[in-house]
């Protein structure tokens, strides 16, 4: 995603639901191992220029939502909350 490509993923219950938004950047192929709706999902991007596009478009801004930077600011502001005020 961060390379600028639309994702197909399975559904997992954690990764790629946490990452994928669901028709905006990639598709997310429920249920979990169905390997025949994973190749569908595969085929109908493949397929469909305009909306690979639109999608790959939008994956580059994982890098933003991901990003290092981004990651350790969220985890501060977790600490912080847990820590709580004037400590």
């Amino acid at each position: 995603m961060a390379s600028g490509l639309a994702a197909v993923s399975f559904d997992c219950d954690t990764g790629p639901r946490e990452i994928v938004r669901e028709g905006s950047d990639g598709v997310l192929v429920r249920p979990n191992g169905d390997v025949p709706a994973l190749c569908k999902a595969l085929a109908d991007v493949m397929g469909n220029d305009a909306a690979r596009q639109r999608m790959a478009q939008a994956a580059t801004d994982v890098r933003d939502r991901f990003s290092a930077t981004r990651v350790l600011q969220q985890w501060q502001e977790l600490f912080d909350d847990v820590r709580g005020p004037g400590r």
